[in-house]
């Protein structure tokens, strides 16, 4: 009996094979320094984990948002592949899902590993924040939630970089020129993330609140935020974020798609 083809689908397998080594590298990378820190207690435990879900998480950004599209440019098979039966806009939404599915696995395992590991030796250290920061709501309760919370927050901020990188690099032809885009992308991110903690130090008035309130829509707010006593500012950040980095490209692939039909 004769399958019938289902272009999305293949679309989708292919992308698999093509970047499951990627996913099987970061999450045993990520997973083993997880644990093994959180094992260790070289450092507290939410250090360990902040520390994993921080340089490490943009680095696994770069790393997945440069394997989607730059080396098909390189190889040549990128103008074989748009001319399938299958709208341009599909295309690239079938890659950002799988490159953001293998991305929020990673997070979600290494993030499992450090719990598992947490809950193997039965104690639990705070981080050595000053005496005033200790009472911050999101630092009470048990270590699940904790461990929860900054996971759940590296998801919504990590998700958001890499779809903005991932749109930024659609014109790279190659890997390497996508990984040293990626990198200054990533440098001007963080330049305009420093603000963050001058906001009422050196801004004042309007220009404070004008500062404060565009550091909402920054790619990294959610991790930024995660620490702030007014759990208002965490939530819009985890929620204006992906509205403005991941919505926009998004909607705009589904209009070139609806528009190809």
């Amino acid at each position: 009996m004769t399958k019938t083809y289902h272009p999305i689908r293949s679309l989708v397998w292919k992308e698999w094979r093509e970047q499951r080594w990627r996913f099987a590298l970061s999450a045993l990378v990520l997973t083993t320094l997880s644990a093994s820190m959180v094992r260790a207690q070289l450092i507290p435990t939410a250090e360990s984990v902040a520390i994993i879900f921080g340089p490490l998480g943009l680095v696994l950004c770069v790393f997945m948002s440069m394997g989607a599209v730059p080396p098909e440019r390189a190889s040549g098979t990128w103008h074989f592949l748009v001319t399938q039966p299958v709208p341009f806009g599909r295309l690239l939404i079938v890659k950002w899902a799988v490159g953001a599915a293998a991305l929020l696995s990673t997070l979600i395992l290494a993030g499992a590993a450090a719990y598992a590991a947490e809950r193997s030796h039965g104690n639990f250290a705070w981080p050595p924040f000053p005496d005033k920061h200790v009472d911050l709501p999101i630092l009470q309760g048990k270590t699940s939630t904790l461990v929860l919370s900054m996971v759940g927050t590296a998801c919504a901020a990590f998700l958001t970089l890499y779809s903005f990188m991932f749109a930024a690099m659609l014109k790279a032809r190659t890997e390497l020129h996508a990984g040293l885009a990626g990198i200054l992308l990533t440098i001007v991110i963080l330049a305009w993330a420093a603000q963050y903690p001058m906001i009422g130090w050196v801004y004042h008035d309007e220009v404070a609140t004008v500062a404060w309130f565009s550091s909402l829509i920054n790619p990294l707010s959610p991790l930024m935020f995660q620490f702030k006593e007014n759990r208002t500012m965490h939530a819009l950040a985890l929620t204006m974020t992906p509205l403005v980095w991941v919505g926009i490209p998004v909607v705009r692939w589904l209009r070139r798609m609806r528009e190809a039909e």
